[in-house]
C-alpha cells in the first residue's frame, strides 16, 4: 500500500494553530466595531426621542398659543362695543371726531393691555383705510394691499384669516397679523378687525432650553424656509437666514417628520429632526450637535477595545490546548481508515473519549459492522422507491382527473359571468328606456297643469290650483325617484378603481359646499385629518356625499348642528363614522334605513326620496365592508362603516 507523506503545515495541528492565531484578531475588531455601532445606533435612537418629544412640545405649545390669538381676534370681532361705535364712525364719516377718539381709547386701554406681546389693534373700512387703531399714528393708512385684509373681507362671521409672519413698516416690527370681518347688525360686512402680535412671543417657546442641553437649538420656519424665530447662537436671523438642510427638503418633498445627521445654517454638524406645521404652513426644526450628542461614546470605544484583546488572548490559549488534544487521535484515525480501505472490516481503534472525537472513533468502529446492514436497507429502498413510483402514477392520474374537472368548471363559469354581463347590458338599456318612458308622461302631466295654471287662472278656484300645483309637485318627486333609481343602478354597475383615497379631504370639500350653499347656518364641524382608505374615489365621493348631507339635513332644525367626522378602532379594523346631534330615530326601526324608499321622517318635515342610505349601503358592500346606525329620538345618530 502506498505511504501518504503529511505535510507538517497543511496537519490538523499546524491548521488548528494557524487558526487559533488568526481568528484572535476577529473579535477584537466585531466586538469593538459591533459594540461602538450599536451604542451609537442606541444613542443616537434616544437621542432623537429626545429631540422629538422637545419639538412635540414646542410644537404643541405654538399651536396653542396661534389657537389663543386666532381666538382673541375673533372675540374682539364681535365685540359689541367696538361694531357699533366702527358701524357709527363709518356711517356719519369725519363728522364725529369723538366718536373715533372714544373708540381709540377703548381699544388703546382695555383691549391692547391684555396680552404683553400686542403691538396694536386695527379697525379697517371696507375700502381698505385705518379708521380706528389703538396706535393712532396709523388712522387713515392704506392698507388694501395686505393679504389680512384681502383675505379677511371675504371671511365670514366667526372666522378669521392668519397672514404669514414679515416685517410691518407701518408697525416697525417682526410681526404676524390675524384678521376678521366686522359684521353690521344687518348681517353687512363693514370692514375687518386686524391684530398685531409681536414675533417675541414665538421666539419666547423656542429660547427655552431647561434641560436640553448646551448645543440644543429650536427654531420655526415659514413657508419659504426663513427663520421666523431668532437664533440661540446668531442674532439677526428672524425673517433673513434661511434654511435648506436636509431634513428641510424632505418635508418640501412630502414627509411629515425627518431625523437626519446634517451640516447645520452655521456649518456645523448636528443631529437635527423637523415636523411640519401644515395648519400655518410652518415647519419646527430641534437640533443638537453632534459632538455633544456623542461625547459619550469615547469611553464606550475603549471598553470595547479592552473586552476585545481580553478574548482574543483567550482564544489563543483555548486554541493551542485544542490543536494539541485533537491532532493525535486523528492520527490514529487515519491508520484505522487505511486498514479499512483494504477490506479489512473487523478492525477497530480504541479511542475512549467523550467528546466529538470519541464519538467518531464510536462512529469509525460501528462503520464495518453497519456496512452489511446498509446493503440490506439499500435494498429495501429500491423497493420502496418502486413502490412509491406506482403510488406516484395513481396520485398523477386522479389529479389530472381532478384538473378536468376544474377546468370544465372554469368553462362554465365563464359561460355564467358571460351571460351575467349580457343580462347587464340589457338591463342597463331596459332601464334607461323605461327611464324615457316613464318622464315622457310625467313631462306631460307638468306641462299641461303649468298650461291650466297659466290659461285659465280665472276658471279655478283656490283647491282646484291646489290641485294642479300638487299635480307639479307630484311629478316633480317622481322624476327625482327615476333620477335617484338610475343613480343607485349606477353605483351596483360601476367598475370599482382602487386607489388610495383621503377620506378626510372629501368630507371637508363636501362641507364646504354645504357651508356655501346655506352660509347662515350656524355648524360646529369637526374632522379627523389624515383618514385614508383604499377604493374606488368617485363611489366612495358618492358615499360621503350622502353621508354628510344627511346629517347637514337632519340638523336643520339645530340652533348649533354639530356634525363630526373620525374613525376608531374595533377588533383590529379600522371603523369610519359621520355622527350629528340631529333629530335621530328610534333604534326599533333601525332596519329599515338603508332600504330603498325606505323613509323614518315625513317629506313634509324633511325632503328626500329614501334613496341615499340604500346607495351608501351598495357602495359599502361593493368594497367589502360593512355600514350600521345607532342614534336615539332628537338626540343625533352616528353611521359606521368599514371597508375592506
Amino acid at each position: 500500500m502506498r505511504s501518504y507523506k503529511l505535510n507538517p503545515f497543511l496537519s490538523i495541528k499546524g491548521k488548528l494553530l494557524i487558526f487559533a492565531f488568526s481568528i484572535s484578531l476577529i473579535p477584537i475588531i466585531t466586538i469593538t466595531f459591533v459594540y461602538y455601532l450599536n451604542a451609537r445606533k442606541a444613542l443616537k435612537q434616544h437621542i432623537v426621542k429626545q429631540l422629538r418629544a422637545s419639538a412635540e412640545s414646542k410644537r404643541l405649545h405654538v399651536l396653542s398659543l396661534m389657537e389663543t390669538n386666532d381666538v382673541q381676534t375673533r372675540n374682539y370681532s364681535s365685540d359689541g362695543y367696538i361694531r357699533n361705535q366702527f358701524e357709527l364712525i363709518t356711517r356719519r364719516g369725519a363728522s364725529n371726531e369723538n366718536l373715533t377718539t372714544r373708540l381709540n381709547t377703548y381699544l388703546a386701554r382695555h383691549k391692547l393691555p391684555l396680552y404683553r406681546y400686542f403691538i396694536a389693534i386695527l379697525l379697517v373700512d371696507d375700502h381698505g383705510r385705518v379708521i380706528s387703531s389703538s396706535n393712532e399714528e396709523l388712522i387713515g393708512t392704506d392698507i388694501t394691499y395686505l393679504d389680512v385684509f384681502q383675505e379677511g373681507i371675504k371671511k365670514g362671521y366667526g372666522e378669521t384669516f392668519i397672514g404669514q409672519p414679515h416685517y410691518s413698516s407701518h408697525l416697525k416690527a417682526n410681526c404676524i397679523l390675524i384678521s376678521a370681518p366686522l359684521i353690521s347688525r344687518q348681517g353687512n360686512t363693514i370692514g375687518v378687525i386686524i391684530n398685531a402680535y409681536n414675533l417675541a412671543f414665538l421666539n419666547e417657546i423656542t429660547m427655552n432650553h431647561a434641560g436640553m442641553g448646551e448645543s440644543v437649538e429650536i427654531y420655526l420656519l415659514n413657508k419659504d424656509n426663513i427663520m421666523i424665530t431668532e437664533s440661540r447662537f446668531k442674532q439677526g436671523t428672524s425673517l433673513k437666514q434661511e434654511i435648506q438642510t436636509a431634513p428641510i427638503l424632505k418635508i418640501i418633498k412630502g414627509d411629515k417628520e425627518t431625523a437626519h445627521i446634517y451640516s447645520n445654517y452655521m456649518n456645523i454638524p448636528v443631529i437635527g429632526i423637523s415636523v411640519d406645521m401644515p395648519e400655518y404652513n410652518w415647519k419646527l426644526v430641534s437640533e443638537i450637535e453632534k459632538t455633544e450628542a456623542f461625547a459619550s461614546l469615547r469611553l464606550l470605544g475603549m471598553v470595547a477595545l479592552i473586552l476585545g484583546t481580553t478574548g482574543s488572548i483567550a482564544v489563543i490559549g483555548i486554541g493551542i490546548v485544542f490543536a494539541v488534544s485533537v491532532s493525535n487521535p486523528i492520527k490514529m484515525l487515519t491508520e484505522a481508515t487505511k486498514w479499512l480501505t483494504s477490506g479489512e472490516l473487523n478492525h477497530r481503534v480504541t479511542i475512549k473519549r467523550s467528546d466529538e472525537i470519541g464519538k467518531l472513533a464510536w462512529s469509525f468502529n460501528t462503520m464495518a459492522e453497519e456496512l452489511k446492514k446498509e446493503i440490506n436497507e439499500h435494498k429495501r429502498a429500491e423497493e420502496a422507491l418502486i413502490k412509491s413510483n406506482n403510488d406516484l402514477h395513481a396520485e398523477i392520474t386522479e389529479r389530472k382527473r381532478i384538473e378536468d374537472e376544474l377546468r370544465k368548471q372554469r368553462d362554465h363559469l365563464e359561460y355564467l359571468t358571460t351571460q351575467l354581463t349580457t343580462a347587464n347590458r340589457e338591463l342597463e338599456s331596459f332601464c334607461y328606456s323605461v327611464s324615457h318612458d316613464l318622464r315622457s308622461p310625467l313631462r306631460s302631466m307638468d306641462g299641461f297643469s303649468k298650461a291650466l295654471l297659466e290659461d285659465y287662472p280665472d276658471k279655478l278656484d283656490t283647491q282646484g290650483k291646489n290641485y294642479l300645483h300638487r299635480i307639479c309637485a307630484a311629478s316633480h318627486h317622481m322624476g327625482q325617484l327615476i333620477d335617484d333609481l338610475l343613480a343607485l343602478s349606477r353605483t351596483t354597475r360601476a367598475t370599482i378603481n382602487y386607489k388610495t383615497v383621503n377620506l378626510s379631504a372629501l368630507v371637508k370639500t363636501i362641507v364646504a359646499d354645504l357651508m356655501k350653499k346655506e352660509p347662515n347656518r350656524k355648524i360646529r364641524f369637526v374632522a379627523t385629518d389624515g383618514l385614508t382608505a383604499h377604493g374606488d374615489p368617485q363611489l366612495l365621493t358618492i358615499a360621503l356625499d350622502n353621508l354628510i348631507n344627511n346629517a347637514w339635513k337632519f340638523t336643520k332644525n339645530c340652533s348649533i348642528a354639530n356634525i363630526e367626522f373620525g374613525a376608531s378602532q374595533q377588533d383590529g379594523k379600522t371603523v369610519f363614522f359621520v355622527r350629528d346631534n340631529g333629530v335621530g330615530f328610534d333604534m326599533a326601526y333601525a332596519n329599515k334605513l338603508f332600504g330603498a324608499f325606505q323613509r323614518l321622517h315625513s317629506a313634509a318635515e324633511f325632503e328626500g326620496t329614501g334613496i341615499g342610505l340604500a346607495t351608501v349601503q351598495r357602495i359599502i358592500l361593493r368594497h367589502g365592508g360593512n355600514v350600521w346606525a345607532e342614534g336615539f329620538v332628537n338626540k343625533g345618530a352616528t353611521f359606521y362603516f368599514t371597508l375592506l
